[in-house]
């Protein structure tokens, strides 16, 4: 009976100990996709308020969505990597884009940023 409580025991602990390493390899690869992700904006030649906008990501996971906040409340919802948006007024903008990944049934967020000032 005490084998049975000890190997009871030391199984609880093994998989409390498995699940902890679990969620913080979670938290981790969120933070190390973050360094790998990146917004590049382009500004048009032929139209001073048109960009083009391209997430630039060389991590391993799969990115399943991105979602774009031009900085002047349009946003823009894609599954590919870039997206293009026209200004109606000059100025400074921030251009974000919430990057989600996967893998398995594990996801994470990240959003970089840019700065574009239109004229």
């Amino acid at each position: 009976m005490k084998k049975q409580i000890l190997m009871g025991g030391l199984l609880a602990i093994f998989l409390i100990s498995g699940s902890c390493k679990k969620a913080e390899k979670s938290v981790v690869d969120c933070l190390s996709e973050s360094i790998k992700t990146t917004v590049h904006v382009t500004v048009s030649t032929s139209n001073a308020k048109q960009v083009t906008t391209e997430v630039k990501y060389w991590g391993h996971h799969t990115i399943t969505s991105v979602k774009w906040e031009y900085g002047d409340g349009v946003t823009a919802t894609t599954t590919g990597l870039t997206s293009s948006h026209t200004y109606t007024a000059a100025g400074s903008y921030t251009v974000k884009a919430r990057v989600t990944f996967t893998e398995g049934k594990s996801s994470c967020e990240v959003d970089p940023t840019k700065a574009v000032n239109i004229l």
